[in-house]
């Protein structure tokens, strides 16, 4: 993998001598690398969202989905040191595997209940917690299907807020960020961008298009909120993706990027060569899947990645008892490797 990855790290090197100065600004200053990398995303989000709806709905989970799946468990789960942590591990694990057999949030919302009863805070913020996800897990229960649409929606949401409370003094880039995602959602609720989406090119063949979308993001909405719900669910998983991938990654470090060679060593130190070898043979069978039967291939990797969001929902949970400490931002020692790009 080494060898593949040395070109790119030659390339890397040549674009960093090109941009000249500027590069040097950008590789110095996280903060200022944080917000360049999160407003590119964002724009690229919603120009997907607005320029090709079904094809960013179809191909991004093929392509981006395993290696989010890989950045949570690396930033929520490993980095973090969770997994060493046996009664989190007895209490969450099981609920975890329910859920994702039985494709209800609920397990899932009972996952992160049992992780806070079992979490290292204080007891008044343990119950503060269980108030509220207690009766949410039995409403889950009581309305599955209503239960799987919300958290469709806001799952997208979760890393965005994930990142702005990864630090405690956070500076300008996360609140911008986040303000940034939030005005652009609330324009598409409020029809700024109802023209756009109603131009979007029809989905080609073998790329389920708006009905489709509309009867599973917005069943039974009328119009045009059914066409403003799907353009903004298209927007929110591009953006997901892009957080996931680049951006919370480039917050979490503490030093200046790396190289690629350098990032694939830390990936390897930090989540294990199982792991990342694991991530990549099913990220090819993924896609692989996806050159026979694009949409047998998404709603195979959705329904077997359904825990990735029920794990998204335990770190929030203890990040409201914990305290931003659960994260575990501060970066590990370097592992060698020039420190250009990352």
């Amino acid at each position: 993998m080494e060898a593949l990855l040395t070109p790119l790290d030659g390339l890397r090197r040549a674009a960093y001598a090109t941009l000249g100065p500027f590069a040097g600004r950008w590789a110095r200053h996280r903060e200022v690398r944080v917000l360049l990398l999160g407003v590119l995303g964002l724009a690229i989000s919603l120009a997907c969202a607005l320029g090709a709806p079904f094809w960013s709905l179809a191909i991004g989970p093929i392509l981006f989905g395993v290696p989010h799946v890989l950045a949570d468990l690396r930033y929520l789960v490993l980095r973090p040191g969770l997994h060493r942590r046996w009664p989190l591990l007895v209490c969450g694990v099981p609920l975890l595997a329910l859920g994702t057999w039985r494709n209800e949030v609920a397990w899932g919302v009972l996952a992160a209940l049992a992780c806070v009863i079992v979490s290292r805070g204080p007891w008044a913020k343990k119950l503060a917690c269980g108030l509220l996800l207690a009766p949410l897990a039995l409403s889950c229960f009581a309305w599955p299907r209503v239960a799987a649409l919300v958290f469709a929606h806001a799952h997208n949401l979760i890393a965005m807020l994930l990142f702005v409370a990864w630090r405690k003094h956070s500076s300008l880039a996360p609140r911008a960020l986040g303000l940034l995602g939030a005005a652009v959602a609330l324009g598409f609720l409020t029809g700024v961008f109802d023209s756009a989406l109603r131009a979007a090119p029809a989905s080609p063949s073998g790329i389920a298009g708006l009905r489709y979308h509309l009867a599973v993001l917005a069943p039974g909405v009328a119009s045009p909120w059914g066409l403003r719900l799907v353009g903004l669910f298209a927007f929110a998983q591009a953006a997901h993706y892009a957080l996931w991938l680049r951006v919370i990654p480039e917050q979490a470090r503490e030093r200046g990027p790396r190289s690629f060679v350098s990032s694939y060593r830390a990936m390897i130190a930090e989540c294990g060569v199982l792991v990342v070898w694991l991530s990549l043979i099913f990220a090819a069978v993924v896609m692989v899947w996806a050159l026979a039967d694009l949409g047998d291939a998404r709603s195979g990797y959705l329904r077997a990645a359904v825990f990735h969001g029920h794990i998204e929902l335990i770190a929030c949970a203890l990040l409201l008892v914990e305290g931003r400490a659960v994260l575990g931002a501060i970066e590990q020692p370097r592992l060698g490797g020039p420190c250009v790009g990352s």
